[in-house]
């Protein structure tokens, strides 16, 4: 596999000038210098991208189902739209990402940078996780995004007429955010 032509053919392919889209499903790329890349659209399911620099890199689109990016530095890379079902994403940096539209399902986020899954008694099994856009958090919950102020007017409104143990418990959690949020910028 020649990765270099495999990235020409797909550039090619984006800009309608032939070429073909990247197909590196099930591939070994741990360790891959992928900063800045496009891979926008590609298909990368089961793709092994271990320790992977994807910094800044596009990947709006693209399918990440079930690939393994422990350790992978994704700082300020485009993932909007992008499929990271199943994903493996322990102790990756996703400082700086563009999540908007990012489906999170199973997706495993423990010690990645810049995302926290908040305290939330959730029934219905959602996961409500924080992710850290510039110097503001969204939150991701079910299939939408939010801001924190829309997060706590949607959730904390005595208008809300989901799960009681949400609203009771999302003030704690959006408080337990912003001090998360304090601590990381107490250590810069």
């Amino acid at each position: 596999m020649n990765l270099k032509t495999i990235l020409d053919d797909h550039k090619a392919w984006l800009a309608g000038d032939g070429g073909c889209r990247a197909n590196l499903t099930g591939e070994d790329l741990t360790g891959a210098n992928l900063r800045e890349a496009n891979l926008t659209r590609a298909h990368l399911t089961g793709t092994d991208l271990t320790g992977a620099n994807l910094t800044r890199a596009h990947l709006t689109g693209t399918d990440l189902t079930r690939a393994n990016l422990r350790g992978a530095n994704l700082t300020g890379a485009n993932l909007t739209g992008t499929d990271l079902t199943g994903t493996d994403l322990t102790g990756a940096n996703l400082r700086g990402a563009h999540l908007y539209g990012t489906d999170l399902t199973r997706a495993n986020l423990r010690g990645a940078e810049g995302v926290l899954v908040l305290p939330i008694s959730e029934p219905r099994c959602y996961r409500h996780i924080a992710v850290l856009r510039g110097s503001e958090w969204v939150i991701f919950a079910g299939c939408r995004w939010f801001t924190v102020a829309e997060a706590r007017s949607h959730w904390c409104s005595d208008d809300y007429r989901g799960p009681a143990s949400v609203r009771e418990t999302y003030p704690a959690a959006l408080e337990w955010l912003a001090k998360q949020q304090q601590v990381s910028e107490d250590k810069k």
